[in-house]
């Protein structure tokens, strides 16, 4: 009798721990299924670090897009590299909507190259305007843009 009821009990936990997984396995490739499907606009803002003189520099690519999804795509010299979709929250998607609004992109110039050429390039593509630079010579506010992304990302990704 001792022995049918662990039998029993032994069964039952190896049945519930493959139900279990078969629920977050299913759970998470649903979440990306939805995520792959609402990233099919434009991004309205794509974040790209550039390659320069030096090789060893991080390169990759952000584009967040209207449903509040962030495409990060890492490139070179990074710790994740390929493509990850990022669920943003709320708050961060109106932090970076505000950080937008702030650094009136529309007013910029271009390109902002500075002096130190092994500075990585960054740049910024808001409705078809691109603004390339380096940090050692930007305005304060597209500088302010970019690590309100980056910091978003590094959450994220990096975790």
């Amino acid at each position: 009798m001792k022995y049918s009821i662990i039998h029993n009990i032994q069964k039952l936990t190896f049945i519930l721990s493959i139900l279990m997984a078969s629920l977050s396995i299913f759970s998470c490739s649903n979440k990306q299924q939805n995520l792959q499907k609402v990233t099919t606009t434009e991004p309205i803002i794509t974040l790209e670090k550039e390659r320069t003189r030096g090789d060893r520099i991080p390169r990759y690519k952000v584009e967040i897009f209207k449903d509040k999804v962030a495409k990060y795509t890492g490139l070179a010299n990074v710790a994740v590299m390929g493509e990850q979709l990022i669920e943003l929250e709320k708050e961060e998607y109106a932090a970076i909507l505000k950080q937008l609004e702030t650094a009136d992109f529309k007013t910029l110039k271009t390109n902002y190259k500075g002096e130190m050429r092994d500075l990585p390039l960054t740049s910024i593509s808001i409705d078809g305007q691109k603004v390339t630079y380096n940090q050692d010579n930007c305005p304060k506010q597209l500088n302010d843009l970019a690590m309100a992304i980056e910091k978003i990302v590094s959450d994220k990704v990096f975790k």
